[in-house]
């Protein structure tokens, strides 16, 4: 037979304690960059950066001692203290007591929830001058000359779902005792297809403006190529890339976005 089972404590050591968490390797703790490492670099421009040594100072673009000194020290995290914690709740717990000031002056809503009635009644105060049966009559028609472009896309956010539709059109209740929100929905729920007439009209009046903003992008596309091919042949695109990979693997070193060879141009 075995020994016998003893209970209570074993021994004094005790469970062993916990591992301790991960940490950067370095002196400092500074600010990450995020960035999007590219797995091969085969190909890029990163090929020939990575055929030179990060250590020669001397290569244009190249971060020396004293630019990385003061890299560490431009974007080293600062501990917060108590007092800017302090500052933080007094702050929430003001916005709280305001919220909830709000909320109980306000009507409560009948068939939306107060979540969704505060987010309408936030987008309609943005609305001036404009009450729900113009906005019924200029939708219905097709002519919303007296409305903004800003006002329609504003309108698109905040135009009943299938749901609501339904539920308002189905409520049978006073309409005054509805809140000025679920008022504001309840009238523009009868409109048949509201949402795809307020895309229609404002692509109309956007149409224009469109065209002229993807001219823009193409151009700036186009004088980027050339800058771009330009700055290749005399080596300036490799001397900022390299500084910017130098800069980056310092801030993230001891991280896993640490150690890149090359990283995506939506970075800058």
């Amino acid at each position: 037979p075995g020994a016998p089972v003893r209970f209570g404590r074993q021994s004094q050591a005790g469970p062993p304690p916990p591992p301790l968490p991960m940490t950067r390797r370095g002196s400092a703790q500074t600010r990450s960059l995020f960035w999007t490492k590219l797995r091969s670099v085969k190909g890029t421009f990163f090929e020939d950066l990575a055929a030179a040594s990060d250590a020669d100072a001397a290569a244009p673009g190249s971060l020396g001692e004293e630019r990385r000194a003061e890299l560490s020290r431009l974007f080293a995290i600062k501990p917060r203290g108590r007092l800017a914690s302090a500052a933080n709740k007094v702050v929430a717990a003001g916005r709280v007591s305001r919220e909830g000031a709000t909320s109980k002056t306000r009507s409560a809503p009948v068939v939306v929830n107060l979540q969704r009635a505060n987010n309408v009644a936030i987008m309609l105060s943005q609305l001036k001058r404009v009450n729900a049966e113009s906005l019924k009559a200029s939708v219905t028609s097709g002519d919303t000359s007296a409305l903004s472009v800003e006002q329609m896309a504003l309108l698109v956010q905040v135009v009943p779902t299938d749901g609501e539709r339904e539920a308002f059109l189905r409520y049978r209740g006073d309409a005054d005792a509805l809140c000025p929100p679920e008022r504001f929905l309840r009238t523009m729920s009868f409109v048949p297809r509201l949402r795809a007439k307020l895309h229609a009209l404002l692509f109309a009046r956007q149409f224009g403006s469109s065209c002229d903003d993807c001219e823009a992008m193409l151009d700036q596309v186009t004088l980027a190529c050339e800058q771009t091919e330009r700055s290749a042949a005399c080596g300036t695109l490799a001397a900022v890339l390299r500084a910017v990979l130098q800069a980056g693997n310092q801030l993230n070193a001891g991280t896993p976005r640490g150690g890149a060879m090359g990283f995506r141009l939506d970075t800058l």
